[in-house]
């Protein structure tokens, strides 16, 4: 989170991966990555926290949790043609969740993905800028974040 954009630069990149942990995008201290990378026009994922930072940074609506989720929770898949979804065996699958705040507006051009058992967002996509979140921990879960995990990283638009 705290490295310099010309340092990310000179890595070149093929996708980046943006997570973070208990904090909330409001927190003092809070990791901030520079959202020029966003920019950088190579596929970026969100992972929980970083999924409240790409709504954050994008002018989307990140609030509090109106119900906090914090363990195994049933995710459906709103749009199973979403790159991050495809050959999912079903609409719905387990996820792991730990958040406190939530992307409840999309920023503008983004797509709503995925919602929990709770009706919270948790996946969304804006598919022509190659940005995509997810609100759960695909790491945790098992087939399913797996095949999430390794359709980011072979996605080619």
């Amino acid at each position: 989170a705290n490295a310099p954009l010309d340092e990310i630069r000179r890595h070149q990149p093929r996708g980046l991966i943006l997570s973070g942990g208990p904090h909330s995008v409001f927190d003092q201290g809070s990791p901030q990555a520079d959202p020029a990378v966003l920019d950088l026009g190579v596929p970026v994922l969100g992972i929980c926290y970083g999924m409240q930072w790409i709504g954050h940074v994008l002018k989307g609506k990140v609030e509090p949790a109106l119900t906090r989720e914090y363990g195994f929770t049933r995710v459906r898949v709103s749009k199973p043609n979403s790159p991050l979804f495809r050959g999912f065996p079903a609409a719905e699958t387990n996820t792991w969740m730990s958040h406190g705040d939530e992307v409840r507006g999309l920023p503008q051009g983004f797509t709503d993905c995925a919602r929990s058992q709770s009706e919270s967002l948790a996946a969304m996509e804006n598919e022509e800028r190659g940005i995509f979140a997810v609100q759960f921990h695909p790491e945790k879960s098992q087939a399913e974040g797996l095949r999430l995990l390794s359709n980011f990283v072979h996605w080619n638009p």
